[in-house]
């Protein structure tokens, strides 16, 4: 079984919009990541290095569409401890990742 790693949440200093958790998302069906309405995120700054969260599923990315990890109620999940479902599903909405399943 994977262990998960988590940061703590203080480590993400500055959001510039309002953002509130979403507790769970199902990553079932891709949505393409030409759907505007869907892939709506905000800027954060994690470490000095700003990122995208995105609002309906708590990915955070790189402003060129790398997956960097998730953020959690307990902390930031890296990456590579990410379930294998959530990276499938983000590489089935068409973003390219170095990350495969």
């Amino acid at each position: 079984m994977l262990s998960t790693v988590y940061y703590p949440i203080k480590k993400v200093l500055n959001t510039l919009f309002t953002f509130s958790y979403t507790k769970d998302y199902d990553f079932n069906e891709p949505v393409d990541k030409s759907n505007k309405n869907f892939w709506v995120g905000s800027r954060i700054v994690i470490d000095n290095e700003e990122y995208i969260l995105h609002k309906k599923t708590n990915l955070i990315m790189s402003f060129d569409g790398e997956l960097v990890g998730r953020y959690t109620s307990r902390g930031i999940i890296e990456v590579d401890y990410l379930e294998p479902k959530i990276i499938q599903w983000y590489n089935d909405c068409g973003f390219n990742t170095p990350y495969k399943v």
